[in-house]
């Protein structure tokens, strides 16, 4: 049996892409279909056909709107009269986003709250994977798709999506070199623990989970490479995005530029590049913008 074959297969078992159609239907009164357009400049610059997946536009100014309303309408009609609503009691607790996860699951057990996963969830990555079904919308048969990568929920929702109806795209994720948790995971073979170090990407920061049990198989199995950036080729990304395409993106969002622009994608031909979220502390962007220097 070939890799490509186990690949279908581990993926199907672990979310049916029916789901993520599903998911489609289950949201679309509640997102915003966002745009795919060309970035004349990063094309030429890659000798690719380049377009950016505009998610920083979406209605938060995250894709992450997608996978939790998916979550929350999913939600039995019990769970649902116990509320749920834009907004939040914003606690600050621990070092990190594992520490910070433990403080949730006691409040949970605590209030008789239901916890909506930030990645490790299949309804979550089924909403995910709504961006990917856009995408293929606009450009039948991408060559390659750039995705910002953490927890893994994005990539896996998104390349389950796209390789169900085009196997050969490669999908690849973009993280930064230090404290990528599941670029080490996949390394080892298994879930890791690393130490969440600041960074310009600071939402692709955190762990995986030593107990995950959907994201990490489905990035072994469907996302083709990793690529890690430095903060400095990051930080340039933010400034292309700005100068050249006119967008605000945070360091997250701005990853894939930062690829392209680095050179660290080879024949990227048809190519998505999705920027996922503007929420970044407008001070740093103009720092950045202006060409300051910006410490970790």
């Amino acid at each position: 049996m070939s890799r490509a074959t186990n690949q279908t297969e581990t993926a199907e078992q672990l979310l049916p892409v029916a789901s993520i159609v599903e998911a489609g239907r289950r949201i679309e009164d509640d997102i915003l279909r966002t745009a795919l357009v060309p970035s004349m400049t990063l094309s030429a610059r890659s000798g690719g056909s380049i377009h950016l997946k505009l998610e920083h536009h979406q209605l938060t100014g995250s894709f992450k709107l997608r996978g939790a309303t998916n979550a929350v309408l999913s939600l039995s009609e019990d769970r649902k009269r116990k509320g749920g609503f834009l907004g939040a009691d914003v606690r600050i607790v621990g070092r990190s986003q594992d520490e910070a996860q433990v403080e949730v699951e006691r409040l949970a057990e605590e209030a008789g709250m239901t916890i909506v996963p930030p990645f490790d969830d299949p309804l979550v990555i089924a909403g995910q994977g709504t961006l990917g079904m856009e995408i293929l919308d606009d450009m039948a048969h991408p060559d390659t798709v750039l995705v910002p990568l953490s927890g893994g929920g994005l990539i896996s929702g998104v390349a389950r999506a796209i390789k169900a109806y085009c196997p050969q795209t490669r999908i690849i994720g973009i993280s930064m070199e230090h404290g990528a948790a599941m670029a080490a995971s996949i390394r080892a073979g298994k879930p890791v623990t690393v130490e969440e170090v600041p960074t310009l990407a600071d939402s692709l920061g955190g762990g995986i989970g030593l107990d995950n049990r959907w994201t990490f198989e489905m990035t072994r199995a469907l996302v083709d490479d990793i690529v890690l950036l430095s903060e400095h080729e990051i930080a340039a990304g933010i400034s292309h995005a700005y100068w050249q395409e006119g967008e605000i993106v945070e360091g997250a969002g701005a990853v894939g530029i930062a690829a392209l622009l680095a050179g660290k994608i080879d024949n990227p031909g048809q190519c998505v590049a999705i920027m996922t979220g503007c929420n970044l502390d407008m001070s740093v962007h103009h720092q950045l913008i202006s060409g300051e220097r910006v410490s970790q």
